[in-house]
């Protein structure tokens, strides 16, 4: 609304992102804490996955290409304020909660991404 109100932003490109950078293992953690759920994480080698077909679905966040949005400018020329991550994931939470299960695609091979952990925990892979 600030820019369709002012000339702010005319010409100018800015990024649109949280102030909050988390990893993708602080992010499952977060998701666990808000879902009072456990969670184990497995890590294996890419290669490993690949060659069982689980890629990309069993690690969507895992891409081989990532970036890092930076919202300084937004804020500072636009006065943009940004909601911390854990509260709109938390509201994220609570809607899905109550929203009626979809069929999500890429877990139509959870079966096999289970499977493959189980294994390599038993060789004490887990950590």
């Amino acid at each position: 609304m600030t820019l369709l109100r002012s000339d702010k932003g005319k010409g100018a490109a800015y990024n649109i992102a949280q102030d909050d950078t988390l990893s993708l293992k602080e992010f499952l953690q977060l998701l666990a804490r808000l879902t009072h759920q456990p969670l184990t994480l497995v890590r294996l080698p890419r290669e490993t996955l690949t060659a069982a077909g689980l890629l990309p679905h069993c690690s969507p966040f895992s891409g081989l290409w990532m970036s890092s949005l930076e919202g300084a400018l937004s804020k500072a020329e636009l006065g943009v304020k940004y909601t911390p991550m854990s509260v709109y994931v938390e509201k994220l939470v609570q809607h899905f909660k109550v929203t009626p299960a979809r069929k999500i695609e890429g877990y139509a091979q959870r079966r096999s991404e289970l499977g493959l952990a189980a294994a390599a925990e038993a060789k004490g892979k887990q950590l």
